[in-house]
């Protein structure tokens, strides 16, 4: 199924026809280089007979409107025009006439300098924002050397251009036009650079921005309604509009992806005002909060008062170890020079006539004995807030950065016009742009049913299922033998135990049965102990029942308690499953809610080793057929790696025990940081797994002997995340590692079987690998309309289970788009995936078809998730794990972050991180004994 061709002025036009060859440059530029190593591409889509790509044909087509916009590139009228790229070199000279490197923060402004000059007559040049520029025209860089620039109250500057390369945008065209005809990556990569700088370098010189995306502070000059503007929250932080934009190579043409976003900017205005954000009228602030304010203002961009009367005020940055004084203005002495000690406050009265209103509160340090009351100093607006936003913060924020698909939508049309009417440039390096946004046909596939056993089925409607009261039981129930309660002092035992009778009651109800033969022992605790309180439980509920505890319930009374991830952590040390309950939930009422039964009983019984439910035979293909999972025994694992600045990374690969992919076992390591090849440089997060080898043949011994049999031919794995600058190290490290664990596991099995026909059988074991990647890292959206029956529900999103494989797809990458969920708040998010490879030779619909099914097989709710189950748990284990440490990982905004760290206390923090997990291995090994795979995550 292809997509409907786009119409009007700017079309992409037919994707057949290479454009016209820009001019040739002058004989003494240099080429692009041919001879280099290729990256390795992603796997190719598969194709038809005559040549078109093979896409998926499963599902109920539906019209969808997506936040991209074709591009195409038109060179016939303007026969002289070519693709240059200069090297951009930029330094500050200092007083002493020396010169030293830019700081990040001034490359825009002294490039907008230097473009005042109009030193390339009548080119075009477009700037990336950090070392490249791009013009039309060859440009003589005999005057382009060494350029004196001068920027108003920042310095002196000198700015070079040199190093021309001439780019070949043919190649990028024969890249998507004509994906069967080899290409140099690298000059595609190249001229997609260009494009990009291309587009983005007017807004990113008039607003604060990154690479892709630019910031507004008042999206109204931007013809959007005042929804957009800032929006404050506490702490001295307010969130403004942010907008992507990027160019892509589709397999049809170039597609500009334009996207709503949102930053978050230290709130600007006098810091007088800023600090009040902290309580108190900013007064009596905690040593605490004083750490945390200063990390917030250290590098940011203030306005200060000029030094004399017939100047105009200064703007400087808050050097990296200024910020608030130790005392008041009022207190703040400093020795003059002429031997006096005197105050903040008393100076600027003598000196400059000014009396301070704010004297109580802490002055600013702006550099090394340069101190400013608070009231004199103005945070300029766009300084970025680069910590994580507390609880409080994201709560605040949320209202701001949920906007529901019409509004989305329709901000994004608004800023489109605005982008393309302003862009002067795009004309001038022959790039038409189609101001229509791209529509085309999804598909909706059909959902699976959901099976519960002898209660029956149920069928998914829109996204979610039923679990009926006094009917629906689990598909294989567990038992709680015995369990105890912790309870604060604050509650009474006896009510606790009464209040809590109906939910345990109801989980039995639902196939999880609970030992009610006597009241369960309840267990004050101190905060603080988890520790002492749980083995206390575990002891108590051995004694009381006769066996060893199934599992600990803990009520908490403070939301958000450090206890709780003390509670889990020495949970999964102990080997025993354990569930929070909030105080204000153990009431009658809230233990006969049906929802919170079911709620309950689902995480508790795949913590037991039960299996909540499973997929309907012959429902699971996308048109309710046999889908792959029936039809192939195979072994679904799911791969994450997650990162905290500056401290070691956690991995996660979670395998299939069974072929229903309903139950899993985990293994999880620690990775270094890669260390800085200069001494005192950032230590750098590796995005590739370094062990993936060692993790799989572990966990395929595991699924060996629990099934007695070798592990199933056919290995799918599902890897979060992995840009696109990333799938040539994943395909080559990451692949290459799993090939070695299959080997690896061979060679262990036969040097514990050397029995001849197993090593024949063994020999004989060669699986097929197909490696996905799951993206949720992007900004492409679809949208529906009431009109076409393409949403769904209230919110207005489209239906679970949309897919689409045209109009947003890389030019050559075998990928889809899947929405398997359906979206509550704002607008859905569809899960990108990519093929890197594919020994099965799995149909688009056959992977589709499965991805689908997969995010139906979650134990801990009862609807479809964004994401197959298996990477969903990869995460959550991760994060659990991360949580058992506070001391390691604490919260982003007191972490200490990786440009403070050093050699030494990176490699402490990773060796502490391994004995954790040596500490909880054993318990995590408890888990996965027996007849059953407990899975503690859950």
């Amino acid at each position: 199924m292809s997509a409907q061709p786009d119409e009007g002025p700017g079309s992409a036009g037919s994707p057949t026809a290479s454009p016209t060859p820009p001019a040739q440059p002058p004989q003494n530029i240099q080429q692009p280089q041919q001879e280099r190593p290729e990256l390795i591409q992603p796997l190719e889509r598969p194709r038809l007979a005559n040549g078109d790509p093979a896409l998926g044909t499963r599902g109920k087509q539906i019209k969808l409107e997506l936040n991209v916009f074709q591009a195409k590139l038109d060179f016939q009228d303007q026969p002289g025009l070519v693709w240059m790229q200069y090297r951009v070199d930029m330094n500050q000279i200092k007083r002493d006439g020396t010169h030293k490197d830019l700081p990040k923060g001034l490359w825009r402004p002294v490039w907008s300098a230097f473009a005042d000059l109009q030193l390339w007559g009548t080119a075009s040049v477009a700037f990336d924002g950090r070392s490249l520029c791009y013009s039309n025209q060859n440009l003589d860089l005999n005057h382009l050397q060494g350029v004196p620039v001068q920027v108003p109250q920042e310095g002196n500057f000198q700015v070079t251009i040199s190093s021309p390369i001439c780019l070949d945008p043919v190649q990028l065209a024969r890249y998507y036009m004509d994906p069967t005809r080899g290409v140099f990556i690298g000059d595609v990569n190249s001229c997609l650079a260009a494009v990009n700088t291309i587009f983005s370098h007017s807004s990113a010189q008039q607003y604060p921005a990154n690479k892709t995306t630019f910031f507004v502070q008042n999206p109204q000059a931007l013809g959007l309604d005042s929804s957009h503007a800032v929006a404050r929250l506490r702490g001295g932080v307010e969130c403004w509009r942010g907008f992507f934009c990027a160019v892509r190579a589709a397999h049809n043409g170039l597609i500009v992806n334009i996207d709503t976003t949102t930053g978050a900017f230290v709130k600007s205005g006098s810091v007088a005002e800023f600090l009040k954000d902290f309580g108190r009228g900013g007064n009596c602030i905690d040593p605490r909060t004083k750490i945390l304010i200063n990390r917030m203002l250290r590098s940011c961009k203030v306005e200060i008062p000029p030094s004399q009367p017939d100047r105009p005020a200064r703007i400087c940055k808050i050097h990296n170890k200024g910020g608030l004084t130790s005392n008041s203005a009022s207190r703040e002495m400093f020795e003059t020079r002429d031997g006096r000690m005197m105050s903040i406050e008393t100076y600027f009265r003598e000196t400059h006539n000014y009396v301070v209103r704010e004297r109580d509160l802490p002055c600013i340090e702006i550099k090394p004995g340069m101190i400013i009351p608070a009231e004199l100093v103005t945070i300029l607006p766009g300084n970025r807030y680069l910590k994580k936003l507390d609880s409080d913060q994201q709560n605040n924020a949320s209202a701001f950065q949920i906007l529901r698909p019409v509004e989305r939508l329709k901000a994004i049309m608004a800023i489109s016009q605005s982008l393309l009417s302003q862009n002067q440039l795009l004309p001038k390096f022959g790039i038409l742009v189609n101001p229509s946004a791209r529509k085309i046909l999804g598909r909706v596939l059909a959902p699976p049913a959901i099976n519960y056993g002898v209660s029956g089925t149920q069928n998914v409607q829109q996204g979610a299922w039923r679990m009926d009261r006094n009917r629906t039981k689990l598909l294989q129930g567990s038992k709680v033998n015995s369990f105890a309660i912790l309870l604060p002092r604050s509650q009474d035992p006896g009510r606790v135990a009464e209040a809590l009778l109906p939910l345990f009651q109801g989980c039995g109800n639902l196939g999880l049965e609970f030992n009610l033969s006597r009241p369960p022992p309840c267990i004050p605790y101190h905060p603080g102990s988890m520790d002492r309180a749980l083995d206390e439980g575990r002891r108590v509920a051995e004694e009381s029942y006769g066996s060893p505890a199934d599992v600990i319930f803990c009520i908490f009374d403070v939301p958000n308690t450090p206890d709780y991830h003390s509670f889990k952590a020495h949970g999964v040390r102990r080997g025993v499953a354990t569930q929070t309950l909030q105080a204000r939930n153990v009431n009658p009422k809230k233990s006969n809610d049906f929802q919170f039964v079911i709620n309950m009983a689902i995480k508790l019984n795949g913590k037991l080793g039960g299996i909540n439910h499973n997929l309907v035979k012959n429902t699971t293909s996308g048109d309710r057929q046999a889908g792959w999972l029936e039809t192939h025994e195979t072994v679904v694992f799911g791969v994450d790696l997650t990162h905290a600045d500056g401290r070691p990374s956690m991995a996660t690969l979670v395998a299939s025990v069974n072929n229903d992919a309903t139950s899993f076992m985990e293994t999880t390591t620690a990775q270094r940081l890669v260390e800085p090849e200069l001494e005192g440089g950032r230590a750098k997060r590796s995005e590739l797994v370094e062990f993936l080898d060692e993790m799989l043949s572990e966990l395929l011994v595991k699924h060996t002997v629990k099934n007695g049999k070798l592990p199933p031919k056919h290995l799918i794995v599902y890897r979060d995340g992995g840009s696109e600058s990333e799938w040539s190290a994943l395909m080559t490290s990451e692949i290459g590692k799993f090939e070695i664990g299959v080997e690896n596991f061979k060679k262990q099995l036969a040097k514990a079987n050397p029995d001849p026909a197993c090593l024949e059988e063994l020999m004989k074991w060669s699986p097929q690998i197909t490696y996905l990647l799951a993206i949720k890292r992007h900004h492409i959206r679809a949208f529906g309309s009431q009109e076409n029956g393409s949403i769904e529900g209230r919110s207005g999103n489209v239906p679970a289970g949309t897919c689409f494989d045209s109009g947003a797809g890389d030019a050559r990458a075998f990928d889809f788009y899947l929405a398997s969920h359906t979206g509550i708040l704002g607008t859905t998010k569809p899960t990108r995936y990519v093929v890197l490879r594919d020994d099965a030779k799995m149909s688009p619909d056959d992977l589709q078809s499965l991805t689908n099914a997969l995010c139906h097989t979650y134990q801990r709710c009862n609807r479809a998730v964004s994401i197959p189950a298996p990477v969903y748990y990869a995460d959550i284990i991760a994060a659990k794990v991360r949580a058992g440490m506070p001391d390691i990982f604490e919260d982003s905004t007191t972490a200490t972050s990786s440009s403070l760290s050093t050699p030494e206390s990176r490699r402490n923090d990773l060796v502490r991180v391994q004995n954790y997990l040596a500490d909880i291995q054993a318990g995590r090994e408890r888990f996965a004994s027996g007849d059953r795979f407990c899975q503690w995550w859950l």
